[in-house]
Order: C-alpha cells, then sequence, then structure tokens
C-alpha cells in the first residue's frame, strides 16, 4: 500500500471546522467512466439551474448559483459549513421557495413546480440524515418509494434494490431502526430508486459513515451515473468528490467560486488554499493522517 497517499485521496480532509468523529482514509479506486451511450435512463438534456436565489428572511442562502447536470455525470458540490449546499439542494428539490433564477429539466422550465410535481417528474433528494421509517422493515422502506406504481413493478423495482445491496437482502425483515447508519443509507437511495428517479440530489452522502461504507456508496454513486442519471452530490469531504464527481463546484458565502472538471478542482483547490484549510481542520479535529491512515500506525 503506498504509505503517501496524495492529499487529495484522502476524505479525512474536509472544508469544515467541526468534525464530529474521525473519518480515516478511503481506499477506493476511481470508477471507471463510460466509454459508451448511457442506457434508456438518459433522457433529454438534463438539469440546469440558472442564478439561483434562497433567501431566509433578509438572509442570502443562495446567491445566483448555476449549474448544469446533463445525464451521466456526477455533478459535486463542496463548501464549509454555511455556504449554502443544502440549501442549493433544496432549491433544485423545491423544498424552498426560491427568490430569483430558473430550474429546467430537459428544457422545461420547472422552477414553480412544488416538491411533489418534481418528484414525479423524477427529481429525488436524499438527506444528509438517514430518514427512514424506523418501524417498518427494509422492504417495507422501499416499497413506499412505490407508492402509486402497480405492486408488480414495485417489486421487480424492489427486487433489483436488494440485487444492488445484499446487505439489505439479508435484512429485509428488520425493522429499520435496527439498521446501522450505513445500512440505513442504503435505503434511503433504495427507496429513492424504487420511485424511477432520474435525478438524484445527494446531501453529505459519507457523514457520520465508516470508510468502507463511503467507499461502497461512492462505486453505487458512479454506477448510477453511467446507467444514464443525473447525480449531484454535496460533500464535505474533498476525498470523496475527487473520487465520485466528474466536475465540482465550490461553494463559498452562497455563491460558485470555481466550477470546473475534476482535476482543474483538485489543482485549483490545492494552489487557494483549500487543502491546507482541511487539512489542518482535520487534525485539530483529531483525524489521522494520510500516513498513518494508510499504514495503520497510531491505532
Amino acid at each position: 500500500m503506498n504509505e503517501n497517499p496524495s492529499l487529495d485521496t484522502d476524505p479525512s480532509f474536509s472544508l469544515r471546522g467541526d468534525q464530529p468523529q474521525q473519518q480515516p482514509q478511503v481506499q477506493v479506486s476511481p470508477a471507471p467512466r463510460p466509454t459508451g451511450t448511457a442506457t434508456a435512463v438518459a433522457e433529454g438534456s438534463g438539469l440546469q439551474v440558472r442564478d439561483l436565489k434562497v433567501f431566509y428572511g433578509p438572509v442570502p442562502a443562495v446567491r445566483g448559483v448555476s449549474l448544469d447536470c446533463p445525464p451521466g455525470r456526477v455533478i459535486g458540490v463542496i463548501g464549509a459549513n454555511g455556504a449554502g449546499k443544502t440549501s442549493l439542494l433544496s432549491g433544485m428539490a423545491g423544498l424552498v421557495k426560491t427568490q430569483g433564477g430558473t430550474v429546467e429539466l430537459d428544457g422545461r422550465d420547472i422552477t414553480g413546480w412544488p416538491a411533489h410535481r418534481r418528484g414525479q417528474a423524477g427529481i429525488v433528494y436524499v438527506a444528509e440524515r438517514r430518514r427512514v421509517f424506523p418501524s417498518l422493515s427494509v422492504r417495507e422502506n422501499l416499497t413506499v418509494g412505490g407508492w402509486g406504481l402497480d405492486k408488480g413493478e414495485v417489486n421487480v423495482r424492489v427486487e433489483k434494490i436488494f440485487t444492488m445491496f445484499p446487505r439489505l437482502k439479508e435484512r429485509e425483515k428488520v425493522p429499520s431502526y435496527r439498521l446501522s447508519g450505513g445500512e440505513q443509507r442504503m435505503v434511503s437511495i433504495g427507496r429513492a430508486l424504487v420511485t424511477g428517479a432520474r435525478v438524484i440530489l445527494f446531501d453529505e452522502l459519507s457523514l457520520g459513515l465508516a470508510p468502507r461504507i463511503v467507499s461502497e456508496l461512492i462505486g453505487t454513486v458512479r454506477s448510477l451515473a453511467d446507467e444514464g442519471r443525473i447525480i449531484v452530490l454535496v460533500e464535505q469531504y474533498i476525498g470523496v468528490l475527487l473520487k465520485a464527481a466528474d466536475t465540482i463546484n465550490v461553494l463559498e458565502r452562497g455563491r460558485i467560486k470555481f466550477s470546473g472538471p475534476t482535476g482543474d478542482a483538485s489543482a485549483w483547490l490545492e494552489e487557494n488554499g483549500y487543502m491546507a484549510h482541511a487539512r489542518t481542520a482535520g487534525q485539530q479535529a483529531g483525524a489521522q493522517s494520510p500516513a498513518t491512515a494508510a499504514t495503520g500506525e497510531g491505532r
């Protein structure tokens, strides 16, 4: 194993200054990008956000953000606490009222659509907190995502989720409150897919999860994009986005500070001090250094 991994591959380095727990290095190879045409999930021109603004009373949270989210791509968004990441996703999903800008899906203006109508159009928001129905079993939680669909079709979709996440199949009759954090996150993702989601907005995918689970979920996110879905991935850990995303947007005080391909983003983050800030924040929180995370020293 490389005992001197590059900083940008270590998701323990975060733009947050108040890490709640250690986040040792995730060892994961970048997933291969699709070389051919995506599957039938991909339709139309994708999701376009133009000059989006979100205010809470007089306080601006999102100040004119624009994103292009084509099918088959993972669009990453990173920023410190309070940068406006969750507010941006909420505005895209229709969960909060926007005060300016537009959201278009396949060239159709959906800015005025409520959240449930956007959901019917295939836009699903997966919140940072593991939102499951605690008293329902794994299967029942997944089935909820197919509300209004033919029962046979719902069963087919649920079985596909069990193929994607074999661990859930093993625990399909277990009440969801007894699941681990990673398993609950898998249920949330699975329920989104049972709805038939074309656009998945992930808020803090890796938050509070063990590195092994994060590695698995990175692969899942890449697979979903490679099938032609539109993925927007908000993260606090730089390394996760550098592994999963095709493009990265740096959000600072509600505005896009940088937007570009992942390779360019890595260099820009280093040149502008974000990597150094992330290293300092991680060390202050007691996170392992890249060397000890890779070698197992200091445990």
